[in-house]
């Protein structure tokens, strides 16, 4: 998808929230949800249904890691997403 799907924005998510110290450990799953059914037009119970048990981003998803992984750079962000390790 030219916008990316709604795993692996909420990892970008998950990993920019504990880069300034508010990642899941610090916060509640469903007030995160919340956040990013806002940020991705989409809703709060399909986002935390994704996230609840773990977001595995897998081969799928890879081009997305790629390009994602690629524009971070650019900008200097210290996040690299991955596949196939549990956020």
């Amino acid at each position: 998808p030219k916008s990316g799907t709604n795993k692996v924005k909420t990892v970008l998510l998950y990993e920019l929230l504990k880069l300034i110290g508010k990642g899941k450990s610090q916060n509640d799953l469903s007030k995160i949800s919340r956040l990013a059914a806002y940020m991705f037009s989409s809703t709060e119970s399909n986002i935390y249904n994704d996230a609840q048990p773990g977001i595995r981003l897998t081969k799928y998803h890879q081009k997305e890691i790629e390009k994602l992984n690629s524009l971070l750079k650019d900008l200097d962000i210290p996040i690299e997403i991955k596949k196939d390790i549990e956020y």
